[in-house]
């Protein structure tokens, strides 16, 4: 995460593993007398023993690390999309959150503001990346079609499975050395075209 999104800095990572987290994780971040420290709360990470049949050791070693990466994630993709050249275009985009959020579903219950929207997006959509960088190449197809059912059919993320592929597209062509951050523009276009 540091080096995709290089303007956004800590001093310390804490991940803090609780079952009292139940299925409400979250990431906090903070700033004290120049010391930054982004935390990921989260559940224990409890194995699922069908993915033991589904996926090779190694793919599930990337798999089981989702529940950390998609909680300590959001320190750095929440303050990059805060920054002030996407505040119009997001908050236009997700002006009718029912374009991307399922009604009665986790999307529309939980993620009913535009940022915490668009983030939610990003964030599942940052796991595909992942597994490209990380997972075995033959395993990477079915990893990303199960996180897109999950989304979208499960949590109620409508459009999840376009922009997931769109951001894997432009991810696997970008140029050498250009980072996450620098998608920010091509990413925000996205969600404003499909408004």
């Amino acid at each position: 995460m540091t080096k995709n999104f290089p303007t956004t800095r800590y001093n310390s990572l804490k991940v803090i593993f609780s079952p009292l987290v139940g299925n409400i994780q979250s990431a906090s971040w903070f700033e004290n007398n120049g010391f930054k420290e982004a935390q990921a709360h989260v559940n224990f990470p409890y194995p699922d023993k069908t993915d033991e049949k589904e996926f090779s050791s190694n793919a599930l070693n990337v798999r089981k690390g989702n529940i950390v990466f998609t909680e300590l994630n959001h320190c750095f993709i929440n303050p990059e999309g805060e920054k002030t050249q996407y505040r119009t275009a997001l908050a236009s985009a997700f002006s009718d959150l029912a374009i991307w959020n399922e009604k009665g579903k986790p999307a529309a219950l939980y993620y009913n503001n535009p940022y915490s929207c668009f983030n939610e997006y990003v964030s599942w959509a940052l796991v595909s990346l992942r597994y490209f960088d990380y997972a075995p190449a033959d395993e990477q197809d079915k990893l990303i079609a199960s996180i897109e059912k999950r989304q979208v059919d499960i949590r109620g993320f409508k459009e999840f499975r376009t922009f997931n592929q769109y951001l894997l597209n432009i991810y696997k062509k970008r140029r050498n050395g250009q980072t996450v951050s620098d998608l920010y523009p091509l990413i925000v276009k996205w969600f404003e075209d499909h408004k």
